[in-house]
């Protein structure tokens, strides 16, 4: 009898989860219920949300009050899922189209404009115990002395995903979009976001000293960071990971772009850091525990070293342990005083490393030959203006190691090990697609990488077509002086001129 009653009760409580609606607009019964009587406040909706239930959040901008309280934040539930990122028809989380639909937190409570009268934390997690996501929010203007002005996760058990999120404007002493705090023995992934002018002294993203954490962060972009200490990821705990990402244009007076204490491992892996500028290292490695960290496929290309008296300090340096740097392309970046880019004690292979690695094994002291790159006196600079993908005469092309791949996927999507070997860096070369017939001549061709326009330089009209990474063709267009390539999905394309055969390999971002 008792099993029966306690199946009746798991049954009830299942039976009353529920999805519940916010749409800043809505002007019905505004109970929640459904789009059309959803409820226009987001605090109401985490007020009566319940273990089990979803929210899912319409376009619009939600602020955590109306009056001046800067400490009254987002408090999210254990439990309850929330979404963002609809238009308020939608019938499932898989309709969203979040670009379209932007939800945006704000902490511009204030003055608009004004940050000194912003909430302090837009969004907090603490006491979290089962698995959460928070996906689809744009999270822009919280400003606190500790902590983090966008968002906080504290005394939590449950993992916490974070995903397809733009985190913008925030800053905070602690960190300057999102801040893990002690104590805690859970996992934080972090995937598809962008983060974008925070501020904070301990990087973007900081964890504190945590043996039990753990940060995995996936296909995110990081831009547009000044300040003094560490500008994009500070991290101390059990695991980290890295992979697919971009970090361009951030500035770091005073120290490392990241910092990475590690006690059980570390990796970063295919990935873009392009276009900063810093005081010590891009990347340094201080493992309390001793153990190796890896480095994989990675392209760590012009970044500059502004202030002169740390000079020992090389583009990726270590400290009480030992860095494995595999299939990646350490490039035209400031040298050290030993004008080493790699400190001297790690094991690299299979790399392109500027002026060499002489314990290495397999390294390329050469240009790289990059598509379209900057240059270091130019940092800091936006790396999306410019192309790090390699030339097809590349010695970089098929000089990796296929043994020390783990990821099945290049920063931008393409398969790994497309031909013999693995390419150096965070992008597989696709030029061997059945069209190499085509000479690679730009005289009448040019790709505009900041408005991705195709334009014909010495011609008033023409007709091209355009090939994928497979070698099928997609598109033919007569055009005349120029023409937009903007539609087109991320990836590498071919662009041919058909009166010409004259092409272009592209890369679209």
């Amino acid at each position: 009898m008792k099993k029966i009653v306690l199946l009746a009760l798991l049954i009830s409580s299942y039976s009353y989860s529920a999805t519940i609606y916010v749409k800043a607009n809505a002007t019905g019964s505004n109970n929640g219920l459904s789009w059309a009587n959803a409820y226009p406040n987001l605090q109401e909706a985490l007020s009566n949300a319940i273990f089990g239930d979803e929210i899912w959040v319409a376009s619009g901008t939600y602020k955590t009050t109306t009056s001046a309280d800067r400490t009254i934040s987002f408090v999210m539930k254990n439990g309850v899922n929330i979404y963002g990122g609809f238009t308020g028809l939608e019938t499932s989380v898989g309709e969203r189209d979040i670009a379209a639909n932007p939800t945006t937190l704000s902490g511009d409570i204030g003055q608009l404009g004004e940050d000194s009268d912003n909430t302090n934390n837009l969004v907090r997690l603490t006491n979290i115990t089962s698995n959460f996501i928070f996906d689809g929010f744009r999270v822009i203007s919280g400003k606190t002395g500790t902590g983090s002005g966008g968002m906080v996760l504290s005394n939590n058990t449950g993992n916490v995903t974070i995903s397809n999120c733009f985190f913008f404007n925030n800053s905070g002493n602690s960190a300057g979009a999102i801040f893990v705090g002690n104590p805690g023995d859970y996992t934080v992934d972090i995937l598809k976001c962008t983060f974008i002018s925070n501020v904070s002294a301990n990087g973007i993203i900081s964890f504190s000293n945590s043996s039990l954490n753990n940060l995995n962060i996936k296909e995110c972009e990081f831009k547009n960071t000044v300040f003094s200490g560490t500008t994009v990821m500070r991290f101390s705990g059990a695991n980290f990971t890295m992979d697919r990402c971009v970090i361009s244009n951030n500035t770091s007076s005073q120290s490392n772009l990241i910092y990475i204490n590690a006690n059980t491992s570390a990796k970063i892996s295919n990935s873009l850091i392009v276009g900063n500028s810093y005081n010590e290292s891009a990347i340094a490695f201080y493992s309390s525990s001793g153990i190796p960290q890896t480095v994989e496929n990675v392209t760590i290309a012009h970044n500059k070293k502004t202030f002169t008296t740390n000079t020992f300090y090389t583009t990726v340096y270590s400290v009480n342990g030992t860095n494995e740097i595999y299939n990646s392309i350490i490039y035209g970046n400031t040298n050290s005083s030993n004008n080493n880019q790699i400190d001297s004690g790690n094991t690299v292979s299979n790399s392109i490393v500027e002026n060499g690695y002489p314990t290495g094994t397999s390294i390329l002291n050469v240009d790289p030959l990059f598509a379209n790159p900057s240059d270091s006196a130019s940092a800091p600079f936006d790396g999306s203006n410019f192309d790090y993908t390699l030339q097809d005469n590349s010695q970089g092309i098929n000089f990796g190691d296929n043994t020390m791949v783990s990821s099945s996927l290049d920063l931008i999507g393409n398969t790994r090990i497309f031909q013999t070997s693995v390419d150096t860096g965070a992008y597989e070369s696709t030029s061997a697609l059945g069209i190499n017939d085509y000479t690679l001549n730009d005289s009448n061709l040019f790709y505009d990488y900041s408005s991705q326009t195709i334009v014909l330089q010495n011609l008033d009209f023409g007709e091209i077509s355009i090939f994928d990474v497979s070698g099928k063709q997609i598109q033919t267009h007569k055009i005349s002086n120029r023409h937009s390539l903007s539609g087109l999905k991320s990836g590498i394309y071919f662009v041919i001129l058909n009166d010409t055969n004259e092409s272009l390999k592209i890369l679209i971002k």
